[in-house]
């Protein structure tokens, strides 16, 4: 009996002891399940709060892109004003600071300090007091705030240093910083000095830029390299081409400089391109029939293939002909600066080639019709309706509507944030 009695006593040890172990692991899972639920609940707080961050990201890139496409031109119209009025006076006394670069750079940086100003002065960006630029309540329980650190100036770009903060219930808040790149305007002053009206107000003769008048009325067109010459219209600022393009039976007005990159395979027939900048073309242009191009500050050519003919180029600053011009006839180009011809030139007796400056790569005794005063300014004068000797017309003076202010948007996409 007593055997028994010691063996029950020992199953009733091992019994509660299985029960313990039991007990102590089920708590342990529990805890750890109840721990789980809580860090998955901290996690998706955590997850929402930084989406509320993100959406402030977006939504202030998006609506400060906006307002700078609409509205801060307007808002520093007096300022542009004044700073083109301050250009024309220094040029009018020194008309060689057109072609300093410190000279522009110089007024690039004051346009800097005005658009910072008006940055500052609006709601999207006031450098005072707390920072806080918008609150946006999405609902009861989320929210975001934006805020603006500083706006930094660098050589071509202002930089807008903001802050979004993510706000879910009492949760601690989620931040995300970022920058915003703002382009600081370029100045072209190519078409200064060229003055304004259709004639001379001295002799009547008709001036090189009144040659080829600006085209009026064109639709505004966004800029795709792809479909550059498929129809009539007026591109903002700067032009640069990539695969090959053709332009035919279009008026084509590019706010800026226009570079070239790609052939104009079939040639420019039957159009008007109208550059208000400089112009490079750096491949083969093949043929210009019934055409008229202006440029309207320096241009360098490529090969112009199969002829020039009833066409008229004119070239506001100096030109560059790296390779041949073939047959060309009842056309003209007008070069208001120097001009450099590397290649063989192919004029027929209707043809002719005016240069206001110097004449360089071919031979005065060549007997083809280029006419400048550095060769024979009475023979100039002749075929070339008066223009003066330095290419400009008398009485030409500069003119603010002559200074272009050139804007470029800003990319949204181009912003990149970091999570704080």
């Amino acid at each position: 009996m007593r055997n028994v009695h010691n063996e029950a006593g020992v199953a009733l040890v091992t019994v509660l002891l299985i029960v313990t172990v039991l007990s102590v692991l089920g708590l342990s899972v529990v805890g750890m399940a109840i721990n789980n639920s809580k860090q998955t609940s901290q996690i998706e707080t955590n997850i929402q709060t930084l989406d509320l961050a993100e959406m402030g990201y977006t939504y202030y890139v998006t609506s400060f892109s906006d307002f700078y496409e609409r509205k801060i031109r307007s808002v520093m119209q007096d300022s542009i004003a004044q700073i083109k009025e301050d250009i024309i006076k220094n040029l009018e006394s020194d008309p060689s600071l057109k072609e300093d670069e410190d000279f522009i750079e110089g007024y690039r940086g004051r346009l800097a300090i005005e658009l910072r100003a008006a940055l500052v002065s609006n709601d999207f960006a006031p450098l005072s007091g707390s920072g806080l630029v918008h609150f946006k309540e999405i609902d009861a329980n989320r929210s975001f705030n934006i805020y603006v650190n500083e706006i930094e100036a660098s050589a071509d770009n202002l930089q807008l240093n903001f802050i979004s903060e993510g706000i879910f219930n009492d949760f601690p808040t989620r931040e995300i910083s970022s920058t915003i790149t703002i382009p600081i305007p370029s100045i072209n002053l190519d078409g200064v000095g060229s003055g304004a009206g259709n004639l001379d107000s001295n002799d009547g003769t008709i001036r090189y830029e009144d040659r080829i008048p600006t085209p009026e009325g064109l639709p505004q067109c966004e800029y795709n390299k792809k479909t550059f010459g498929a129809k009539s219209c007026s591109y903002r600022g700067a032009v640069s081409t990539g695969s090959s393009v053709d332009i035919e039976n279009v008026t084509i007005l590019i706010g800026g400089s226009g570079t070239f990159n790609s052939s104009i395979s079939k040639g420019i027939n039957n159009s008007t391109l109208y550059i208000r900048g400089s112009s490079t073309f750096n491949n083969p242009i093949n043929g210009i029939q019934n055409s008229q191009l202006y440029v309207g500050g320096a241009a360098r050519f490529d090969n112009i293939n199969r002829g020039i003919d009833d066409s008229l180029i004119v070239v506001m600053g100096s030109a560059t002909f790296d390779r041949k011009i073939d047959a060309m006839s009842t056309s003209t180009i007008y070069v208001k600066g120097s001009a450099t011809f590397y290649g063989k030139i192919n004029l027929e007796n209707n043809a002719k080639i005016c240069v206001g400056g110097n004449v360089g790569g071919i031979q005065k005794s060549s007997g083809v019709n280029i006419f400048s005063p550095t060769i024979d300014r009475n023979a100039y004068n002749a075929n070339c309706s008066g223009e003066t000797g330095d290419g400009t017309s008398p009485g030409s003076k500069p003119s603010s509507e002559d200074i272009e202010i050139i804007w470029e948007p800003i990319n949204p996409a181009a912003a990149r944030y970091v999570y704080e």
